[in-house]
């Protein structure tokens, strides 16, 4: 007999389906009668993993306050704030972030040792990555093993305005992104070598000088896992 917490083909439940249609009434229904809410397809994904890469803010609070596990990983080891970050979901990050038990996952690293900040900058977004950051600033200076920390990445996707939000953090470089003329360099040289010429001239104005600039942007909807770097 089929049971509220049966599989298709995919390994997804309907609850998976109600959190990607933004079904707050029908997942509701399915938490009521005992959907397993930390249950994961083939590749990993639970209804909050999908709940997060949509944007669906209400889906997040309903799974997180019926005890759904933020810390469940993808495949790849993704979190639910690794998608959210990915996908450019700033409602979904400041969601998950309002819950104690997510801001220790700003840490996390998933099978490309990538940081939910990695994947934000990477992105563009820059609202996004102010909200990681006003959650926590210890993670700015992370590296990805030899390629560089946060900001690196974004000089090499050619994110102008990103550099400038992570400037404006208090916590800004007190390593490798300290205030010098040299780390302008160093992410000048990385936006010079990826051809994003538009980024030489912000990342060296906001080493220089931090600023408050931000913007935001669209993103695709639930799409493909991060994993790998981007």
């Amino acid at each position: 007999a089929l049971t509220p917490s049966a599989t298709d083909c995919f390994g997804r439940t309907a609850l998976c389906y109600a959190a990607c249609k933004e079904e707050p009434e029908m997942s509701s229904l399915l938490v009521q009668h005992g959907c397993n809410q930390d249950a994961q397809d083939r590749d990993g994904r639970s209804a909050l993993h999908i709940a997060a890469a949509m944007g669906h803010v209400e889906l997040l609070r309903l799974l997180l306050s019926s005890n759904a596990d933020p810390a469940v990983a993808d495949a790849q080891q993704n979190t639910a704030l690794h998608y959210a970050a990915l996908e450019a979901r700033e409602g979904a990050i400041a969601e998950l972030l309002s819950w104690p038990a997510v801001k220790p996952l700003l840490g996390h690293r998933n099978a490309s040792e990538l940081l939910p900040l990695h994947l934000s900058t990477a992105a563009g977004d820059s609202r996004c990555v102010e909200r990681l950051l006003e959650a926590s600033g210890d993670v700015i200076d992370v590296r990805v093993r030899d390629e560089g920390t946060a900001a690196h990445m974004a000089c090499e996707k050619g994110h102008a305005e990103v550099p400038t939000a992570l400037a404006a953090a208090p916590v800004w470089a007190a390593a490798a992104l300290a205030l010098s003329s040299s780390s302008a360099t160093a992410l000048a040289a990385t936006a010079t070598a990826a051809a994003h010429f538009p980024a030489v001239p912000t990342t060296a104005a906001a080493t220089a000088a931090p600023a408050t600039a931000a913007s935001r942007s669209s993103r695709r909807c639930c799409a493909t896992a991060p994993t790998s770097r981007p």
